[in-house]
């Protein structure tokens, strides 16, 4: 991959709002935010473009837990690593 990165993918999460993060390889917070899916409470497509220099990054998205814990389960996390020339 080069810079400009494009990273997709399909989510079901509260309000549409996917959190995520890149990290470096050791874990290094590199840059964060949140991105919308297409639709909420349903899998849907969502897109980030990024600008990272070269390296090789992880990229962590999340469900948000807007019960503070109390929802019976952890929300649910998925982490991808890649490269940019």
């Amino acid at each position: 991959m080069t810079s400009p990165v494009r990273l997709s993918g399909e989510a079901n999460v509260f309000e549409a709002t996917l959190p995520w993060i890149v990290m470096t390889m050791d874990g290094a917070t590199v840059q964060e935010g949140f991105v919308n899916t297409r639709e909420g409470q349903t899998f849907a497509p969502w897109e980030l473009t990024l600008t990272l220099p070269p390296g090789s990054y992880v990229l962590e998205v999340y469900e948000s837990d807007p019960s503070g814990g109390l929802s019976g389960r952890p929300p649910d996390r998925d982490s991808r690593n890649f490269t940019v020339a």
